[in-house]
């Protein structure tokens, strides 16, 4: 609104611009201190007009009048956005997460201030799994995008995008850093993929990763709904399996591969600078090999293992 305010002003005079009326509105964010310089409630305000098209699933408007927020640098590649992230409950009962992102605003070259876009708004999904079958219990929190701006989209910040998730095994609390999707026997899976370092204070380097396969069903979208990425239905929804890692480096840490020792299974891999999904993976007892594939065009690739005084290093190669 302050854009087009200013744009009238400039044209057309100030008698004309105050005759605007705003539609799409604004927010403030108030913080009460205790004597000691504490904060007693910090509280995001929003008031929001039609224009401003913030809403749930099924286009009625996320009443903003005192919600909890948090601020947050989202890294997309190399690019920062800074955010006010803020909880809302729709009237559809689903809990959303709006994302507020400055963006400057010109008005001509020696004129412009910073407004706020919504970059994405996305959608929380809870899950409580019982301990079963060797399985213990487990609770998944997971974002899902269900608006993102356009201009994002390059930074593959798009609805149906996971965004965030937390995974809490028994004791444990985990947050993934993959989102994949398995496909076996007709079923889409959920790979919700952990990796850790060794828990040294100096050392990032990743050994281990720990793969939580979901099988999340989706509920039918309801008639007239705005968004069309599905809710999940946690009534039907499982957790099928939590499976280890062991991560193995080639000798000068350029390859890499997320290997089970018990099945042989590889799941990710780093080759040629790139992290690839495994589409196929086969072991070769004889050889103590291990052939996959991850791409469309079937190129197989072959990873050694050699054992080192140190530990195992491995190789990856295109199949000869």
């Amino acid at each position: 609104f302050e854009y087009t305010y200013w744009m009238y002003y400039i044209m057309y005079g100030a008698s004309f611009a105050n005759q605007l009326e705003d539609t799409v509105g604004g927010f403030k964010i108030e913080a009460e201190y205790k004597t000691d310089g504490t904060v007693e409630k910090d509280k995001f305000y929003g008031n929001f007009g039609e224009d401003a098209d913030i809403t749930d699933s099924m286009g009625d408007p996320l009443e903003m009048t005192e919600c909890d927020y948090t601020f947050k640098q989202i890294r997309l590649g190399y690019y920062v956005l800074p955010c006010y992230a803020v909880t809302v409950t729709g009237k559809d009962g689903c809990k959303y997460v709006v994302y507020f992102a400055p963006q400057q605003q010109s008005i001509s070259a020696s004129m412009g201030f910073t407004g706020f876009i919504v970059a994405f708004i996305s959608r929380v999904d809870e899950f409580t799994f019982e301990a079963a079958n060797d399985l213990e219990t487990c609770t998944l929190t997971m974002e899902t995008i269900v608006y993102a701006f356009s201009e994002l989209s390059s930074y593959g910040v798009v609805a149906g995008r996971y965004y965030d998730a937390k995974i809490v095994y028994g004791d444990e609390e985990y947050s993934p850093t993959y989102f994949l999707d398995e496909d076996k026997d007709g079923v889409t899976y959920k790979l919700l993929v952990v990796r850790q370092t060794n828990g040294e204070e100096d050392s990032e380097q990743i050994v281990s990763a720990k793969y939580f396969k979901f099988d999340l069903k989706t509920k039918e979208l309801a008639e007239g709904a705005k968004y069309t990425i599905p809710q999940y239905d946690a009534s039907t929804s499982r957790l099928v399996s939590v499976e280890d890692f062991e991560v193995l480096y080639s000798a000068d840490g350029s390859q890499w591969v997320d290997y089970n020792k018990t099945t042989h299974e590889i799941k990710m891999f780093r080759y040629n600078r790139m992290i690839y999904v495994v589409k196929t993976c086969t072991y070769d007892e004889t050889s103590k090999t291990v052939t996959l594939t991850y791409s469309a065009d079937g190129v197989e690739l072959v990873v050694t293992f050699t054992e080192e005084q140190d530990g195992t290093t491995i190789t990856i190669a295109e199949k000869e």
